[in-house]
């Protein structure tokens, strides 16, 4: 079994976790000379903090050694989030440096998956819904972020990560001013009331339950009418596709509705309802296909799930869980 992921003060000042990480790979490597040892009590002694962050630094070194079954299953492959969760490979690969990677892993986390000042933001697993001043509703899942910008010629959202239903104010009477949601380069305009957008791993989705909404990127462009989805982003613009109204944004219910969906996608949304973080190990795995009906509340009965299913298996590590055959 798996040992739990401790809780990690991500609040440690990084310069406190970097000195810990290095006095105690001279700890580990063996007694220190009576020179060393001063030195050592004096840092120890300037600042409470040193010792915290030489307690987690021991955490980090334990969780390294404890990776050791799993390291030959991931060394080589491509993870998905690498650029966060590299120093957790590092550490992996050179145990004697564990503790150091790994603390900086998870500083890299708290910057990475964090939106320090959006306008409107959600917490893991919290689904809200804002009013806003021209009277229309946004509702926004789990781990998600947007920026306002309403003025006399537009109201704009733009939405930093996750994902977003809205119920937009129909331009009728004094109400003039176009209704637009921008995500990841690519503009989509209410020509009529409600429709979701949401981050997938390399993309975004917009899908229409109601009237007609024109989408633009700069890879393509369409009016998709109710009933009707299509993806852009970093891959391209792909074909629109019949997405039933039923399956949209399903979250707003506390369901997590897959029909074939890649591995990476699933992922993705997972990751707006867990504290943590998942990664996939492998490009093979990320386009794995995932069908099925999962709780928002419980996100990791649905990971038991889809990698029991796929026969997979997770790895836990201070930076998050990863994925991997």
């Amino acid at each position: 079994m798996t040992a739990p992921t401790p809780h990690w003060n991500r609040h440690i000042k990084l310069d406190s976790a970097r000195e810990a990480a290095e006095w105690l790979v001279k700890l580990e490597e063996g007694p220190l000379d009576p020179q060393t040892e001063a030195q050592f009590a004096v840092w120890l002694s300037a600042d409470p903090a040193h010792a915290a962050a030489l307690s987690r630094a021991r955490e980090a070194w334990r969780q390294a050694e404890a990776l050791r079954p799993g390291r030959e299953a991931l060394m080589g492959r491509q993870v998905y989030g690498a650029q966060v969760l590299e120093p957790v490979l590092s550490a992996m690969r050179q145990p004697l440096a564990a503790a150091a990677c790994l603390l900086l892993g998870i500083s890299g986390m708290a910057i990475y998956g964090s939106v320090t000042a959006a306008d409107l933001r959600t917490g893991p697993g919290e689904v809200r819904t804002f009013r806003l001043a021209d009277g229309s509703q946004l509702t926004l899942d789990g781990n998600s972020a947007v920026d306002l910008a309403f003025n006399t010629g537009t109201r704009r959202i733009a939405l930093r990560k996750g994902a977003a239903y809205v119920i937009a104010a129909p331009r009728q009477g004094a109400e003039t001013r176009p209704f637009v949601v921008v995500a990841r380069g690519g503009e989509s305009q209410a020509l009529g009331t409600e429709f979701a957008v949401e981050y997938l791993d390399t993309g975004v989705r917009v899908t229409v339950t109601e009237h007609l909404v024109r989408v633009s990127h700069d890879h393509g462009q369409a009016v998709l009418a109710e009933g009707q989805s299509v993806i852009y982003g970093l891959e391209g613009w792909q074909a629109v596709q019949t997405a039933p109204s039923l399956q949209a944004a399903t979250w707003r219910d506390g369901r997590m509705v897959f029909d074939r969906a890649p591995l990476k996608d699933v992922v993705a949304q997972l990751n707006r309802y867990r504290r943590d973080r998942l990664y996939i190990a492998g490009t093979g795995l990320a386009e794995r296909r995932v069908s099925g009906v999962f709780d928002t509340r419980d996100p990791q009965n649905a990971l038991s799930s889809i990698t029991t299913g796929l026969k997979l298996r997770s790895l836990d590590t201070p930076a998050g869980t990863v994925i991997y055959p």
